[in-house]
């Protein structure tokens, strides 16, 4: 099982707090690209 390291998730937390999250968010797709799994686990 894959794990975001801790910068990728303070990252994330950063760009969710900004004022407009949507570009912040695309920036970081662009950087650390797209991971889109085959199974999900509830």
């Amino acid at each position: 099982m894959m794990k975001p390291t801790e910068k990728l998730i303070e990252e994330v937390k950063k760009a969710l707090q900004h004022n407009n999250p949507y570009y912040k968010l695309i920036d970081l797709f662009k950087t650390y690209g797209y991971f889109l799994p085959k199974r999900w686990y509830l």
